[in-house]
């Protein structure tokens, strides 16, 4: 039995260990909010505008979702809210992963996953890539990685981002920021859902459940369970055996 605990505690460990940072968006915004007016190709140290987001009861990946109907011909941006800052160093070599959606996506240089922070007097702030939505109104799932080589400094054209810098960061991030823009003209409207910061055992932890499904894993700890239950079973009739006195044959 205590072989079938360790087992168990060693699958579920990593989940348990740590909750991740996530917003699922099933009941509010949950702090999230636009940012808005980025010049193409940046700086995007400093927004001009900030949104409310749209809460969607409906329609989310699935339940609810934010959205933000484009509003200028500049890039906008869902700003993570307070619980995604900080000292995030724990992070480093995990994931920021989040699903979008957008009705209208033609445009492939603004699609941008954007940290800030400061390494002693110096404001950084790095930029990721990712892939853009499909033109066709679906939900689809994005992740980056987050170690330097996802990087570059202030635009997606900068320069590699050193191990020091994105430490630096990681340990003190003060914005998070997804791009909604994806369009060329003023005419997308994009959702987002199901954003989670995960640390690397989350990460592999989340990747096994995926691999295997959830319902699998329940059916392989309850085969565990049972398996450790005959042994123990077994086991306590053999020493009932083995503890019992001979029996005298009968004499004849």
């Amino acid at each position: 039995m205590a072989a079938a605990v360790a087992i168990i505690a060693a699958l579920t460990y990593p989940a348990a260990a740590s909750k991740p940072i996530a917003s699922t968006f099933d009941t509010d915004d949950e702090g999230w909010k636009v940012i808005a007016d980025f010049p193409i190709g940046g700086p995007y140290g400093k927004p001009l505008r900030t949104f409310e987001c749209r809460h969607n009861r409906e329609g989310g990946n699935p339940a609810g979702c934010v959205s933000m109907a484009d509003p200028s011909d500049f890039i906008f941006c869902f700003q993570a809210p307070q619980a995604y800052l900080g000292d995030k160093g724990a992070y480093v070599g995990g994931t920021l992963s989040f699903d979008l959606k957008c009705d209208y996506s033609n445009y492939e240089d603004a699609n941008l996953l954007i940290l800030l922070g400061k390494e002693e007097d110096k404001e950084l702030v790095l930029v990721a890539q990712f892939a853009i939505p499909p033109k066709a109104d679906e939900w689809t799932s994005r992740r980056v990685a987050l170690t330097p080589g996802s990087f570059r400094y202030d635009s997606k054209d900068g320069a590699p981002v050193s191990d020091a810098d994105f430490r630096a960061i990681m340990g003190n991030i003060r914005g998070i920021w997804i791009s909604g823009e994806f369009g060329t003209q003023v005419a997308e409207t994009t959702a987002l859902d199901n954003v989670r910061l995960a640390r690397p055992a989350e990460q592999a932890c989340c990747a096994w459940l995926g691999l295997f499904g959830v319902w699998w894993v329940i059916f392989i700890i309850i085969l565990i369970i049972l398996f450790a239950l005959v042994l123990a079973a077994l086991s306590r009739q053999r020493k009932k055996r083995a503890a019992s006195p001979p029996q005298n044959a009968d004499q004849h």
